[in-house]
């Protein structure tokens, strides 16, 4: 019985959509037409007037801004003071000379290896 049901609710979907039908669209071109012989050529119409050319000298310049103030210069910083000298140290004492050698008899050179 539950079949029978579905089965006939399917039926009466598809027999109701297949009444509603668009129409077919045709396409019928537009006839075609053949020109006939061209016409004689139309006279030259008549040449336009000069347009107006000036010849007046170029306008005067406009009149300069006016200048703007100088600005406040700032003050000078007072001069620091000079700072004090330090002493000259004390002179060192001169040491003692030595004795000039005694000259020898033989000199020998004693020339070491560079390694």
């Amino acid at each position: 019985m539950k079949h029978m049901i579905i089965i006939s609710a399917l039926f009466a979907a598809f027999s109701l959509t297949g009444c509603e039908r668009e129409p077919a669209v045709v396409y019928v071109p537009p006839a075609t037409t053949t020109a006939g012989p061209a016409g004689a050529t139309g006279a030259t119409g008549a040449t336009g007037a000069t347009g107006y050319i000036s010849t007046t000298a170029q306008g005067p310049a406009g009149a300069t801004g006016a200048t703007g103030a100088t600005g406040a210069t700032g003050h000078t910083g007072a001069q620091g003071n000079e700072g004090v000298q330090g002493n000259d140290g004390a002179q060192g004492y001169q040491g003692k000379t030595g004795n000039t050698g005694e000259a020898g008899e033989n000199t020998t050179v004693i020339v070491t290896p560079a390694q």
